[in-house]
Order: structure tokens, then sequence, then C-alpha cells
């Protein structure tokens, strides 16, 4: 957390009415940054549970895809990479999550897999659960818009993880810039 404004202050606090003013106003951002903060991590792991969930019943179903159901070659290294980037996305997740908005290249291709892999992972449970021996428009539509569905919420979490941090500076910056 950001702070070091408010010690800085604390330190060469002269108690005059301006020093007092510029402490209130400090510590009642930081209560409303860390409110804010506080309501949004719990939104985060409501969705990122169901992310993981996601993951984890994918990988579980392309490899009982590959056990039971899958007999082409190419299918099984499409549905094993894609159980490999996902499992990965289990423990790499919250990384990336967290340097989002430092538009990282590895970032960037890591979503971009993961994104093709929840494609892959539900087009194959659609597979596993419609009894039909191909895939057709149909059943892609369906799978698109899933993964759609899965993918606008993980953008959502992604994009709103830092905007709290963010907003708090700009007003301490805004406030050192007006008050003193």
């Amino acid at each position: 957390m950001n702070d070091g404004h408010i010690w800085e202050l604390v330190d060469n606090f002269d108690y005059s009415n301006q020093s007092v003013k510029l402490l209130t106003k400090y510590l009642e951002i930081l209560l409303k940054y860390d409110w804010e903060r506080s309501k949004r991590e719990i939104k985060v792991d409501v969705f990122s549970s169901f992310i993981y969930f996601i993951l984890i019943i994918g990988s579980l179903s392309n490899s009982l895809l590959l056990l039971f159901k899958i007999n082409d070659l190419s299918q099984s290294i499409v549905l094993a990479i894609s159980s490999y980037v996902m499992v990965a996305g289990i423990f790499y997740l919250e990384k990336v999550t967290r340097n989002f908005k430092k538009k990282l290249i590895r970032n960037n291709i890591y979503i971009m897999l993961l994104s093709l892999s929840m494609y892959y992972s539900i087009k194959g449970l659609l597979y596993w659960v419609i009894p039909h021996v191909k895939m057709d428009l149909n059943s892609s539509l369906v799978t698109l818009l899933i993964s759609v569905l899965i993918m606008s919420i993980e953008f959502k979490i992604f994009i709103n993880t830092n905007s709290e941090e963010e907003n708090y500076m700009n007003l301490i910056d805004y406030i050192k810039n007006n008050l003193n």
C-alpha cells in the first residue's frame, strides 16, 4: 500500500491547521480506499473461484476425454496442451491478474493460450456430454458463447484489479497539489 505520504506528514507534523486538515484528508481517503479494496477483493475472490473451478473441471474433462473418448492424435495433442495450459493457469492466474496493467507480452500470450485452452476444453466437454459424432456449427457457437462469457468475467477481474489504487494515488496527488 502506498502510504508514504502519510508517514512523511507525520514525521514533519507541526500541529498547524493546514497539517491537521491534510492529515485528516489523507486518512479519510486511505480509509475509503481500504474499504473499496476490501469490497473488490470479495468480488474478485468469488469470480476467481469460478475461474479456478472452470480450469480444474476443464483439465479433468480433458483428461477423461483423452482416456475414454478421443482416438485422433491431433485432437489428443490439442487437449493435452490445453490441459497443461489450464493447470499452469491454476498457479499463474493470480500473478497475471495483479500484473495485467503492466501490459507484459508474456501475460498477453498466456491469456490468449488460456482462452484457447478453455474454448477447446468447453468444446470437449460439450462433445462428452452431448452424444453425437461430430461437432456441428450450433455446438461451436454454444462453445464460443460460453467461452466469451467466461473470458469477459476474467477480463473484468483483470481490468478492475488495480483501478482503485490508481484512483487513490491520483486523489493523493490532487490533494498534495491543492492543499499545500
